[in-house]
C-alpha cells in the first residue's frame, strides 16, 4: 500500500476547523500510518529593531515588521513485512516451518515523521481478516521477545539514538517499546515455534502490531496509530513419491539361478505445493527372505536427474540382526524438489528360503527435519518415514500418503513365483505264482504336487517290456485326492491322460494290476511308470523321477534225488543226489522227492507229491513199508502211483518231501 502523508497543520486552524477535521486513533492493516500533527502547529515570530542618529542627535528606535515561521510537527511511520513476495507489503507469507521447529520472521519499522516517536510492539496469533496469507490450520507459539537493530535512513548503523534507546537488543513481544529518531528504522526479528503434530501443507498465521505514541496522542483524520503485519508459517517438507518395481512379476524358480531386476525411484514430488528440498536422506531396502543382491554392493547403480546434488554414500549391504534379511542402505542423499533418484540392482533368489507364495519388496525413505543423518538398520529413527508399500500419513508427515497416483504416491510391485515340482512315489516289487487270480497284484503310485502351481494336463506311461512272458499289466485307475476313481484307457501310443488338475500340496494316485497266466517260475517283468508334466509357457517343466515295479513269478520247485541202499534196510548208504547211481540186481534204491516253496511271502497249501510207478516198476519192485513223507501223513503206497499226504510248505523256502524204496529185479 502507498504511504499517505497528510499534514493538516499546513492549514490555518480556522480552515482546519471549517473543514471539520477531527481526531483519529484507528488501527490499520496498511504499511503506513499516514501523517499526524497538532492542530495550529508551533509559530516562531521575529522582529528587528534599529537605532540611529542624525547630526549627532539620537533618533527614535525603529522596529521592523514581524516575520512568522510556522513549524509543522509530523508523526508518521511504516511497518513492512520484509519476507514473501514483496519486502514492502504488510505480510510475511509462506515462510517455511517444520513440525516442532522455529520459523524466523522479519519486519521493518521506520519513523517517516519529523519527530522522535516511541512504538509499542505486540505479537499475536490472530488471523487478520484484512490481510490474506493462508489458513489457520494450527496455532504456533510466539516468542517472549523481539530482537531489533536500529539503522539510519541511509542504512548505516545508528550511532545517534533517542534518549534511553540502545542500538540493538530485545524487547518484550508483549507491549515492548522502541524509540526512533526521525528517519531511523528498526529491523525486527523473532522466531515462532510450530507444534510437533503439524503436517506438510498446514499453515498458521499471526500478527505483529506497532502502535505509535505520537500518532495516538496527536492523531488526525486519515491516520492510523497502529499498523498490522500478518505472518504465515507453512509446514514445508519433502514429499517422497517412492516406486519399487520389478522387471518381471512372475519368476520361474526352476530356472538355473533365478534372479529379479529391481528399480527403486524416489522423487521429491513438487506437485505438492508445500514440498521442500531434502538433505541427509536415508534410502533403505530390506530385501525379503531368500533375496540377496547379486554381485554385492558394487553392483548397485545410483543415478539422479539433478547432477548438482549428492547421491549420498556408496551403497552398503548389511544383515538384519532381527531376521537375517539383507539391507541395502544409501545415506546422506540430497533431493531437490522435483528431483528423482533411481537405484537399480539384481536380486538373486534362493528358492529354498524365499516365500514361494510371492513377495512384495518395499523401499523406505527416512529424513530428519534438521538434515542430520539417519542411522541405517532394522528400524531407523527419523522425523519422516515413508514407504513404497504402506500408506501412513502420520509417519510421512503429509495430509495424504496415497498408494498409487497422487502427490507423494507410493507403489510396490508384487512378485509371484512359479515353482513347478512333482514327485512320483511307489516303487516296489511283488511276486505272483505262474497263474494268478484275476486281480493278481495291485501297484499304487502317488503323485504329489510339491510346487506352488496347479498341475493340469498330466500324462503318464506304463511300460510292458514283453507281451509274451504271460506277465501282463492291466486295469489302470486314477484317483484324485478326495475324488472318485476313474479307469483310464491309453491312446494309441500307450499314453494315459490324468483328468482335471492336481492343486499345490495335493495328491493323486495311479493304480494298476499285474496278472500272470501260465508264466514261468523264476521269470520277472519290470514296469516303468513315467509321469509327463505339461508344457506351460513361462515355466520350466519339472523333471519327475520315474518309478519301477517288478513282478517276479514264483511258486514251487520239485527235485527228485536217489541214494543206494545195498542191503535194502531202507536206509540210504550215501547222500541223496540227482546224479546216476550204479547198482546190481537185488540191491535197493531210495527215492526222495522234495518240493520247495520259492514264494517269499506266501505259504503253499494242498501240496501233493506224486511219483508214477510205471517209470520203474518193470525193473524194480516197491519195498513194502518204505514210503513216508515230511508230514508223516497218510501216503499212498505205489500201485500205479506213490503219493504223499497233503503238505503245507512255509513261505520263503519251506520244503516237503516224499520218500520210498524200490528193489532192483534180478536178471531175466
Amino acid at each position: 500500500m502507498k504511504k499517505f502523508n497528510f499534514n493538516p497543520n499546513a492549514l490555518t486552524a480556522g480552515v482546519a476547523l471549517a473543514l471539520g477535521l477531527g481526531i483519529a486513533t484507528g488501527v490499520s492493516a496498511s504499511t503506513s500510518s499516514g501523517s499526524a500533527s497538532p492542530s495550529g502547529g508551533v509559530q516562531i515570530e521575529n522582529k528587528a529593531t534599529a537605532s540611529y542618529s542624525v547630526d549627532g542627535v539620537a533618533q527614535p528606535t525603529v522596529t521592523s515588521n514581524a516575520v512568522i515561521v510556522n513549524v509543522s510537527e509530523i508523526g508518521s511511520f511504516t511497518l513492512y513485512g520484509t519476507q514473501g513476495t514483496s519486502s514492502t507489503d504488510d505480510k510475511n507469507e509462506s515462510q517455511a516451518a517444520v513440525p516442532g521447529g522455529t520459523t524466523t520472521f522479519t519486519n521493518k519499522l521506520t519513523n517517516t515523521g519529523n519527530v522522535t516517536d516511541t512504538y509499542t510492539l505486540n505479537l499475536t496469533t490472530n488471523n487478520d481478516a484484512n490481510i490474506t496469507t493462508g489458513n489457520q490450520d494450527y496455532t504456533y507459539t510466539n516468542p517472549t521477545t523481539i530482537s531489533y537493530e536500529i539503522f539510519n535512513a541511509d542504512g548505516s548503523t545508528a550511532t545517534t539514538l533517542a534518549t534511553g534507546q540502545a542500538q540493538t537488543g530485545t524487547v518484550s513481544a508483549n507491549s515492548g517499546t522502541i524509540k526512533l529518531l526521525p528517519g531511523q528504522y528498526a529491523d525486527l526479528t523473532y522466531n515462532v515455534t510450530s507444534p510437533t503434530t503439524a503436517t506438510g501443507g498446514q499453515s498458521a498465521v499471526g500478527t505483529l502490531t506497532a502502535t505509535s505514541t505520537y500518532v495516538t496522542q496527536k492523531a488526525t483524520t486519515g491516520t492510523s496509530a497502529t499498523l498490522i503485519n500478518e505472518n504465515q508459517a507453512i509446514i514445508k517438507l519433502p514429499v517422497f513419491a517412492i516406486q519399487k518395481t520389478a522387471a518381471s512379476t512372475s519368476i520361474d524358480l526352476n530356472t538355473t539361478s533365478p534372479t529379479v531386476d529391481y528399480t527403486i525411484t524416489v522423487k521429491n514430488d513438487g506437485s505438492a505445493t508445500y514440498a521442500a528440498d531434502a538433505v541427509g536422506v536415508l534410502i533403505q531396502d530390506k530385501l525379503p527372505t531368500g533375496l540377496t543382491v547379486s554381485g554385492g554392493a558394487s553392483a548397485i547403480t545410483v543415478t539422479s536427474t539433478d547432477s548438482t546434488t549428492t547421491n549420498g554414500t556408496t551403497p552398503t549391504l548389511t544383515t538384519s540382526a532381527v531376521d537375517g534379511r539383507q539391507i541395502i542402505a544409501i545415506n546422506g542423499v540430497a533431493l531437490k524438489v522435483n528431483e528423482t533418484m533411481t537405484i537399480t540392482f539384481t536380486a538373486a533368489i534362493d528358492k529354498t528360503k524365499v516365500n514361494k507364495a510371492g513377495v512384495t519388496n518395499t523401499a523406505e525413505v527416512y529424513d530428519n527435519y534438521n538434515d542430520t543423518a539417519v542411522t541405517p538398520g532394522d528400524n531407523p529413527t527419523s522425523d519422516i518415514k515413508d514407504s513404497s508399500g504402506t500408506s501412513n500419513p502420520t509417519d510421512a508427515k503429509v495430509p495424504n500418503d496415497p498408494t498409487g497416483t497422487g502427490a507423494g504416491g507410493d507403489t510396490s510391485t508384487p512378485i509371484t513365483f512359479s515353482d513347478r515340482s512333482l514327485t512320483l512315489t511307489g516303487s516296489t516289487s511283488a511276486e505272483l505264482p505262474p497263474t494268478s487270480t484275476s486281480t493278481g497284484v495291485t501297484y499304487t503310485q502317488t503323485i504329489t504336487n510339491t510346487g506352488n502351481n496347479p498341475e493340469t494336463g498330466l500324462t503318464f506311461t506304463i511300460s510292458n517290456p514283453s507281451t509274451t512272458d504271460n506277465i501282463t499289466p492291466r486295469n489302470v485307475i486314477y484317483t484324485p485326492q478326495g475324488g472318485t476313481a476313474v479307469t483310464l484307457t491309453p491312446d494309441a501310443n500307450g499314453v494315459y491322460t490324468i483328468p482335471g488338475s492336481i492343486g499345490s500340496g495335493q495328491t493323486g494316485t495311479i493304480t494298476y494290476d499285474v496278472v500272470t497266466t501260465g508264466a514261468t517260475i523264476g521269470t520277472s517283468e519290470t514296469n516303468t511308470i513315467t509321469l509327463i508334466p505339461a508344457a506351460v509357457t513361462g515355466t520350466t517343466k519339472p523333471t519327475v523321477t520315474p518309478v519301477t515295479n517288478t513282478t517276479t513269478v514264483r511258486g514251487m520247485t520239485l527235485v527228485k534225488e536217489q541214494a543206494l541202499d545195498a542191503t535194502c534196510d531202507k536206509t540210504p548208504d550215501t547222500a541223496f543226489a540227482q546224479t546216476p547211481v550204479t547198482a546190481t540186481p537185488g540191491q535197493c534204491i531210495v527215492y526222495k522227492i522234495t518240493a520247495t516253496n520259492t514264494m517269499t511271502t506266501k505259504q503253499l497249501t494242498n501240496v501233493v507229491i506224486s511219483d508214477t510207478a510205471s517209470q520203474w516198476n518193470t525193473k524194480a519192485t516197491y519195498v513194502a513199508g518204505s514210503i513216508f513223507d515230511s508230514a508223516n501223513g497218510a501216503t499212498v503206497v505205489p500201485g500205479t502211483t506213490a503219493q504223499s499226504s497233503s503238505l503245507t510248505l512255509a513261505a520263503n523256502g519251506g520244503t516237503g518231501y516224499l520218500q520210498f524204496v524200490v528193489k532192483i529185479n534180478g536178471a531175466n
